[in-house]
């Protein structure tokens, strides 16, 4: 008598969105066997294909009051503009893959793409956390390329940082202490680190569990540029040799260090240039920049090099056509120009340069890429 049993079984794939472009051949195997130890297989293959990383060109938006969403798509010289309503408007991201745009300014609202035929439409808001600190959204920005996953943005509030996806649901909180207010954040090393300003105006480097949330270490300095002291001083998180780093406003850096024994503490340095600095940030594969009477890179294993000839305010990236849209600080009663640049070598790639009209005070604008999906293949 033969005995026949079916059996079903499960498996995951890796995200189509995380593949390399192209096909990947799996071999499936199935293996059976019986109560006398005799085993049966059968195989069978099956393919997985990666979906190709495109863009649809860029967004930047202008922070003047009303402000204005305009949009360059690829291949266009014309930018088409859509004038809102976007009140209390200073960050912007689009989210990879979905026809969405998250705004930051005192609130997070999330607004459909506007089209030829009708403007963007308000989909749902997040009020800010009722806490002792205060102010507006810090940043609203694509986390690092290093987590994959689908398309969230990456929201910096005065007391915490948060991951936001396209819904409107909070997927990671970060918080901060009382006497903490955030100024900037990234992931490093697998955590998320937070540079704050304590209550008595002291700079604090802080590490979080990236999966928990949990606070796990701290180091604080009391910073000496006369241009980061104070409640409203100025400082900047980036990166030094691959480890955070603090930037004061004279081009100073703390560098938070662990040893191999796991003991920590704080390296100073300076870096290039003898102008304050004016503006600094991080790439999404890493890299930081920072401007002073130009714009340089600092990588981990290529020495510090001036990548743009005049400072820069902000930065958007195309990883789908190897782009890095930098924001030039406008000499004064100048308009503030987005220009593209090569993303390795930050030379001039021929694209027309986009003049954000009406920021002739500096006030600020902020770029994103429309990417179909997230991941940077």
């Amino acid at each position: 008598m033969n005995a026949v049993d079916t059996v079903s079984t499960t498996w995951n794939t890796p995200a189509a969105s995380n593949l390399p472009a192209g096909g990947t051949t799996l071999l499936l195997t199935a293996t059976a066997t019986d109560s006398e130890g005799a085993v049966g297989a059968d195989f069978a293959y099956a393919n997985l294909v990666g979906q190709p990383l495109t863009s649809s060109g860029f967004w930047f938006l202008e922070t003047t009051s009303p402000a204005a969403l305009q949009h360059l798509a690829n291949g266009s010289s014309e930018v088409v503009m859509d004038e809102g309503p976007f009140e209390s408007a200073s960050s912007m991201v689009h989210l990879d893959g979905q026809a969405t745009m998250l705004v930051g300014g005192q609130q997070l609202n999330a607004w459909t793409l506007p089209t030829a035929s009708n403007g963007a439409t308000l989909l749902w808001t997040i009020q800010p956390p009722l806490t002792p600190q205060t102010g507006g959204i810090r940043f609203v920005r694509r986390p690092s390329t290093s987590v994959s996953g689908p398309a969230i943005a990456e929201v910096g509030w005065a007391d915490r940082v948060q991951w936001v996806n396209d819904d409107g649901l909070i997927l990671a909180n970060w918080l901060l202490d009382e006497d903490e207010t955030l100024v900037d954040a990234s992931i490093f090393g697998g955590a998320m680190v937070v540079l704050a300003r304590t209550a008595a105006n002291e700079l604090r480097l802080i590490s979080h569990d990236l999966d928990t949330g949990a606070r796990l270490q701290s180091i604080t300095w009391s910073p000496e540029a006369s241009g980061s002291l104070g409640p409203n001083g100025k400082a900047w998180l980036i990166s030094i040799l691959g480890d955070p780093a603090g930037l004061e406003s004279d081009g100073t850096f703390r560098r938070w260090f662990t040893e191999m024994d796991g003991n920590t503490g704080l390296a100073s340095g300076n870096c290039p240039g003898s102008a304050d600095v004016s503006n600094a940030g991080r790439l999404e594969d890493g890299r930081s920049w920072f401007s002073r009477e130009g714009t340089w890179l600092v990588e981990e294993t290529v020495p510090l090099q001036m990548a743009h000839p005049k400072p820069i305010q902000a930065t958007a990236e195309d990883r789908a056509n190897g782009i890095t849209w930098v924001l030039e600080s406008p000499a004064p009663g100048e308009a503030q120009t987005w220009m593209a640049l090569d993303a390795q070598g930050w030379l001039p790639i021929g694209l027309p340069n986009l003049d954000v009209s009406g920021n002739l005070s500096g006030v600020g604008s902020s770029g994103s890429v429309a990417h179909n999906r997230p991941g940077p293949l």
